[in-house]
């Protein structure tokens, strides 16, 4: 079994683990804008993405019109 044996070492895996997660979250951000430019359905979008109506509206309310 491996131990961590200072403090920077556990900190590096928290930041890799945020950034991961960072990662993640722009993906997720990027499908769905995808999806929208598609005009694919907010039921199909909810379907794929396993994210409620308010959450998907408000990424694209957010992030929709950043390159128009």
């Amino acid at each position: 079994m491996s131990t961590k044996c200072n403090l920077g070492e556990e900190r590096e895996d928290i930041g890799f683990a945020k950034g991961e997660e960072k990662k993640k979250k722009k993906t997720m951000i990027s499908f769905i804008l995808q999806m929208n430019e598609d005009h694919e359905p907010l039921e199909k979008m909810m379907r794929y993405t396993r994210k409620f109506e308010k959450e998907i509206k408000e990424i694209i309310s957010k992030y929709g019109n950043k390159n128009n």
